[in-house]
């Protein structure tokens, strides 16, 4: 049997951050493997926006989670001390771990994470913003850690195929769009030029 919070259940736990407002960028093993990335995650790390009320809801989805911190220290309501004094917050719920980061390595925090964050569904309605591949690249290599270098190499040719497939969208719509209105032009449909 399995020990409380070991046992990841990603939409359950989004789902209660969700149905709190709780607004956040998901971040870390969990984000990359939204992209792509073949890695397996026991956990789910946020960047929350930092806002007071918005840390309010937050606070009370950790209630419903039953969060507690794994160093067993009591859990500070985020809303009165925030950002915390240490980086990142790890926390077991009844869904899994969740792990509460004020400032990635490599960011800035929620603003300028949120700016090229994406917006992701993950069924039944739960919808999340995830930090953007390259960001989660920008994190991943900011941490500097041996172990990571294959999921750099990996996690960086994600971003160049990305690329190439958004220049690639953007060519054929770009061409279908030209073809339009050649066809509007001959056909006497649309305005002369």
């Amino acid at each position: 049997m399995t020990g409380r919070g070991e046992q990841l259940d990603p939409w359950e736990l989004l789902r209660v951050l969700q149905e709190h407002r709780a607004m956040y960028v998901v971040v870390g093993a969990f984000a990359r493997v939204l992209h792509g990335a073949p890695e397996q995650t026991s956990g789910i790390d946020i960047v929350p926006w930092p806002r007071a009320e918005n840390l309010r809801h937050l606070d009370a989805a950790l209630v419903e989670l039953r969060a507690e911190r794994d160093d067993g220290r009591y859990l500070e309501p985020l809303a009165s001390a925030y950002p915390p004094a240490e980086p990142v917050i790890r926390l077991r719920t009844d869904f899994g771990r969740l792990s509460i980061v004020a400032e990635p390595r490599g960011t800035s925090g929620f603003d300028d994470l949120r700016r090229r964050s994406e917006i992701e569904n993950i069924g039944h309605g739960v919808r999340i913003q995830v930090a953007s591949a390259s960001d989660c690249l920008r994190m991943l290599a900011a941490l500097e850690r041996p172990e990571d270098a294959d999921r750099l190499r990996l996690l960086q040719r994600t971003v160049e195929l990305s690329s190439l497939q958004r220049e690639q969208t953007r060519q054929a719509r770009q061409a279908e769009l030209e073809r339009r209105r050649g066809h509007e032009r001959d056909s006497g449909l649309g305005p002369e030029l």
